[in-house]
């Protein structure tokens, strides 16, 4: 769900399911938005990038596979590198 803070209404975005989704957290920038969801297979809960774009429409959401510490650290190097977003170490 999201709050409009101009507005204050609260909408539900397209990256949503009927899954169970919690621990919406935002990057710096506030573009990239990295949720939990159990929407693969209704069981197992996996971490999702998305990007929100300047007309408030979000990509579709990117699965972060298992694999541990390393691979976030690298993706999120990434998402610095490229210019898209701050990330701070």
């Amino acid at each position: 769900m999201l709050l409009n803070l101009e507005t204050k209404e609260i909408s539900k975005s397209e990256i949503n399911t009927d899954q169970a989704e919690s621990y919406d957290t935002w990057l710096l920038n506030s573009r990239w938005l990295v949720f939990s969801s159990s929407r693969l297979d209704g069981l197992h809960t996996r971490f999702y990038f998305s990007h929100l774009d300047d007309k408030g429409t979000f990509t579709k959401p990117l699965i972060l596979h298992s694999g541990g510490a390393n691979i976030l650290r690298s993706i999120l190097k990434i998402i610095q590198y490229s210019g898209i977003g701050e990330v701070k170490s």
